[in-house]
């Protein structure tokens, strides 16, 4: 079993070496859309476990 390395796919996909697929593609696709919502959402998560509302 081969080590994961995220930061060389990441540069893989930069430099047009691979394309996402699978999950990574469909993230991608609906920030490309609208990435607002993406933005938000993590520092929303943060908020409502710190103040109990999970």
């Amino acid at each position: 079993m081969s080590a994961i390395d995220p930061l060389g796919t990441w540069k893989d996909w930069e430099q047009g070496h691979r394309d996402p697929a699978g999950p990574a593609k469909a993230l991608l696709q609906v920030i490309r859309k609208d990435p607002t919502p993406g933005l938000s959402a993590p520092s929303d998560e943060r908020r409502s476990r710190a103040s109990g509302q999970c």
